[in-house]
């Protein structure tokens, strides 16, 4: 498997990713491949731009090759819904960084997770933490504290609890390319 900027997780964490080999539609190599669209298309070919996924990330929505901007101020839809190079432009991050993201498998999750930026770029997706994964509670709060409420952080590792349990309940991590800091979401099953 190629290496993905922003997928950092094991393989097993990829969404699509068929467990025994199948034939990619765009080259004809016969490999682990990547469902879509009712056919399948290698790591490749995926990298190299042949096809891609849809992203829900905290700037917008990344839906082919347009752009559901979040946060703007306007009734009118094409303010909303913008081709890659004007969304780019409209967010302040360049056109390669969310093609990069476009070509990047999505990761298993229950709900609708939100991919998390920082520093101007995509983060790094990590994979699912429990507890142990964790330096300590501090480092985990910290990387909550921006996506979650503290009732939330308190139910899934109370203060007083030195060995936790996250339950049902997945956390799914990032880490920023350029800062390295750690952003954590939860899924519930």
């Amino acid at each position: 498997m190629p290496p993905f900027r922003y997928f950092l997780a094991p393989e097993d964490c990829m969404s699509g990713l068929s467990r025994y080999p199948e034939t990619c539609v765009f080259c004809g190599k016969r490999t682990r491949a990547f469902s879509f669209n009712r056919s399948f298309g290698c790591p490749e070919c995926l990298q190299a731009g042949y096809f891609g996924f849809n992203h829900d990330t905290e700037l917008g929505m990344i839906i082919e090759d347009k752009v559901l901007l979040m946060g703007i101020d306007s009734d009118d839809e094409e303010d909303f819904l913008v081709p890659i190079r004007d969304a780019a432009e409209k967010i302040g991050m360049p056109e390669a960084q969310l093609r990069e993201l476009q070509r990047t498998p999505c990761f298993l999750t229950c709900n609708n997770v939100t991919w998390m930026v920082c520093c101007q770029d995509f983060m790094a997706y990590l994979g699912q933490w429990q507890p142990e994964n964790f330096a300590s509670r501090e480092a985990f709060v910290e990387a909550m504290s921006r996506q979650s409420d503290f009732s939330t952080i308190r139910w899934l590792w109370p203060e007083d609890e030195t060995n936790p349990h996250f339950g049902e309940m997945v956390i799914h991590v990032f880490r920023c390319l350029h800062c390295s800091r750690l952003r954590a979401v939860n899924d519930s099953t």
